[in-house]
């Protein structure tokens, strides 16, 4: 009798260190594995994102929550996934260009960021405007492995090679506490329709990640003008 209930223990415990091995090949994958085996904790399911790193459901969940209040948030309100290291500001990739606005109200008009892992070094990034815009404030994010960046200059490119600013910007506390994390700059003017690049001053800490295709992560708020 023994041998049998040794036997039936080891192989419950192999059923458990299965559930817990439990990877899929991609999100959808890992959210059907789940509808379909709900016995399995979303804890034990695991996947890679978009970085390469395993991630379970229950933290991609978590991740997806806390950007959406992050987005509700609105600019300058960063969230992470309890990893400092990885702390970017809020929202997924996005390059919102041309955004529908009310003349005077406030809102965001673009943003270049993602909630992945971030590096130095980033190139300069790019919106449009299909309509003239007031521009209200601009924020590039430096990380910069924690360390944040004595905040510098801003500047605007146009595609015809006009150039607005520099402006002096001010530097703002990230979360943990990371001095200088943000900078911010307050254009309050008028932009023509067309294309133009951010140029920072120290883009040897302007975060990116391939997520942003190398582009410094930003974002700025403003209103359509008339």
């Amino acid at each position: 009798m023994l041998p049998f209930v040794l036997a039936t223990l080891f192989l419950f415990s192999c059923g458990n260190e299965l559930e817990m091995q439990t990877r899929l090949n991609s999100h959808e994958e890992a959210k059907r594995f789940h509808e379909e085996n709900g016995m399995h904790s979303t804890d034990n399911i695991t996947f890679p994102d978009a970085s390469g790193n395993d991630i379970s459901l229950t933290e991609y969940d978590q991740r997806e929550t806390a950007k959406r209040k992050a987005q509700k948030a609105g600019p300058g309100a960063a969230t992470g996934n309890g990893n400092p290291a990885a702390t970017t500001p809020p929202g997924e990739m996005l390059l919102y260009e041309d955004r529908e606005t009310s003349t005077g109200t406030i809102v965001e008009l673009f943003r270049v960021g993602n909630d992945l892992g971030v590096r130095n070094g980033a190139k300069t990034s790019e919106f449009t405007l299909r309509q003239d815009t007031f521009v209200n404030d601009l924020t590039t994010y430096h990380w910069n492995d924690g360390k944040g960046s004595t905040a510098g200059t801003i500047s605007i490119r146009g595609a015809d090679g006009k150039t607005y600013g520099p402006w002096k910007a001010v530097g703002q506390t990230g979360q943990w506490g990371v001095m200088g994390a943000y900078w911010k700059v307050e254009p309050k003017m008028k932009f023509p329709a067309g294309a133009y690049e951010i140029i920072d001053s120290d883009p040897s800490t302007w975060a990116q990640n391939e997520g942003t295709n190398g582009m410094g992560m930003c974002w700025a708020n403003g209103y359509t003008a008339k």
